[in-house]
Order: C-alpha cells, then structure tokens, then sequence
C-alpha cells in the first residue's frame, strides 16, 4: 500500500490526462486491467481518487452515520452527485473532467498524496500554499497528537502491569 506524498508532481495533458505512475497503478489494478475508479469532490479543494474497494467502504461508512431524514437524503446525493466514474486508459491514465479541474484549481502540475481510505489529488499551487499557511498549525496539532499518544501509551503500559 502506498502511503504519502509521490515525490514529483504529476502533469496534467490538454486534454484533461493524468498519467497515473506504474507502482501507483500497480496498487489501483491488482490483476484487474480495467479496475473501476471514481473521481470527485468533498472538502479542502483537492479531488479524492477512490478505488472501487475504497469508494465503497466510504459509501458505506456514510451510509451508517445518516439517517433517511430529508436533510440527511439531501446531503447524501449531494455528496455522492460529486463523484464520477473514471477509468485507465491503456496508456496508464485517468480523464479528470473539466468540471473537478476547475473546482481543484488546477493548472498543470497535480500534487498525489496516497492516504489509506483515498488518494488526493491537488493543484500544485493550492498544495504548496495550504502547506505554507497550515506550518505552524500543523505542529501544534501534531504536538498535542503525540503528546495524547505517548500518553495512551504510558496508561496500556500501566495496565499491562496491573
């Protein structure tokens, strides 16, 4: 499993291409030649690339969080009218619509950073700027992160020895 940032940014064709990398697309296709992709949209202005597996696992554990109210129906088409169904061609590449590269911001160049439950897809100017502004919150936050894990820790040990 990929996890991470690819360390080059990727180039967007004219036509709205993205060569997915052979180790990355390794990982997509698992022995399926034509896996089934789906491309799109939530928060943060990055676009979410979701393999079948993973885009449902994300339906699904949506799904068991919303309810069939009006509001929460609503909110679930919203949400899943924000992906497309994409593919690989046999050039190894996916198709971004229009409609996601414009909303993404993206120019030329793609930022891919492999999460467990998504891979994000982002402008490279959007990323470099969240990066730039998000420093000094990122270390606070990652302080008080490991600061809550060493303790988590500290309290199984503890327990271990009870």
């Amino acid at each position: 499993m990929l996890l991470g940032r690819l360390p080059n940014a990727l180039t967007l064709d004219s036509k709205g291409r993205l060569v997915i990398p052979a180790r990355m697309r390794d990982e997509i296709v698992r022995g399926d030649k034509s896996p089934d992709l789906h491309l799109g949209y939530l928060l943060d202005r990055c676009l979410y690339l979701h393999t079948e597996e993973m885009h449902a696992e994300f339906v699904d554990g949506f799904a068991g969080v919303v309810s069939e109210t009006p509001v929460h129906r609503k909110l679930k088409t919203k949400m899943l009218s924000r992906f497309f169904p994409v593919g690989l061609d046999n050039a190894g590449r996916i198709t971004i619509p229009a409609s996601l590269i414009e909303w993404a911001g993206i120019q030329k160049e793609v930022v891919v950073v492999c999460m467990k439950e998504r891979i994000e897809l982002w402008a490279k100017e959007v990323h470099e700027e969240l990066e730039r502004a998000d420093q000094e919150e990122f270390e606070e936050s990652l302080e008080a992160a490991l600061e809550l894990a060493s303790r988590k820790k500290q309290v199984g040990e503890t327990r271990g020895h009870v």
